[in-house]
């Protein structure tokens, strides 16, 4: 929450900071008053314009709006997109008193659970993959932050060496047998080697940076909730949508064989 004029556009870094995290972010901003607007008043600036290459959803609160309603939208466009969203309320509406009777809104009816579970076409796929596969190799990225526990025990049923992105590291230990390092320019050698011998990688949640590194080369199952993620840089073999909790739950029941060469 800022004032107008340059506490509102000091917010522009910070929240594309979120909107490359694809954290959800609510930016409520003041403006001068719409009685002065577009006359150059102190302070005034095009905030619409400003904002309108970070936020995804971006408006206006005019007196007669349906405010309860507005808010509810921003809110739900900020968490399904997992994006910015952004409201601008002009000095007359900020002391406005609510509606008689207003209530809040809440997830209930509006919002979808989010917990998508992949097509089955492309588990299938990813699934025969990995059993084919004698050196498999797990990347997670910062989208897998919320997920470390259920992938470790995928990889510990793989004996699946996991590597991490750069913005990944700490996802697991380097004290886990199966911790490897960073990947990538920030990374550690091992992690490299390991990435160069597997014969399949398992991606969670990364968004194949040219910093990363991932070889294009390699037989490649990425996991990512945004299906235009899915195969943005260049072609992978097995494109699965789908929450990562789902995902890796779903790989678990299958009880994929940890005969493996990583010994």
């Amino acid at each position: 929450m800022t004032i107008a004029g340059p506490g509102a556009t000091n917010l522009l870094t910070g929240m594309w900071d979120a909107k490359v995290d694809r954290a959800p972010i609510l930016a409520l901003t003041g403006q001068v008053s719409t009685q002065v607007l577009g006359r150059g008043n102190f302070q005034e600036c095009d905030l619409s314009a400003a904002f309108s290459g970070v936020a995804s959803w971006s408006h206006t609160v005019l007196q007669n709006s349906d405010h309860t309603e507005l808010i509810t939208l921003a809110i739900k466009h900020a968490l399904l997109e997992r994006n910015v969203s952004h409201l601008i309320f002009p000095d007359e509406i900020q002391t406005l008193p609510a509606k008689e009777g207003a209530k809040a809104s809440s997830p209930e009816g509006r919002i979808t659970p989010l917990q998508i579970a992949p097509p089955p076409q492309s588990l299938d796929q990813a699934v025969e993959l990995l059993k084919s596969a004698k050196r498999p190799v797990i990347i997670v990225g910062h989208g897998s932050r919320f997920n470390m526990d259920a992938i470790t025990q995928l990889a510990e049923m793989l004996n699946a060496p996991v590597l991490t992105t750069f913005k990944g590291k700490g996802l697991i230990s380097d004290s886990h047998p199966l911790g490897c390092g960073v990947l990538g320019r920030s990374g550690t050698p091992i992690a490299s080697w390991f990435m160069n011998e597997s014969d399949v990688l398992l991606v969670f949640g990364a968004s194949f940076s040219n910093h990363t590194g991932i070889y294009a080369g390699k037989p490649i199952i990425q996991v990512d909730f945004d299906p235009l993620a899915l195969g943005k840089f260049h072609r992978v073999t097995v494109p699965v949508w789908g929450e990562i909790s789902i995902v890796v739950e779903q790989f678990k029941r299958v009880r994929l064989s940890s005969d493996t060469l990583w010994l």
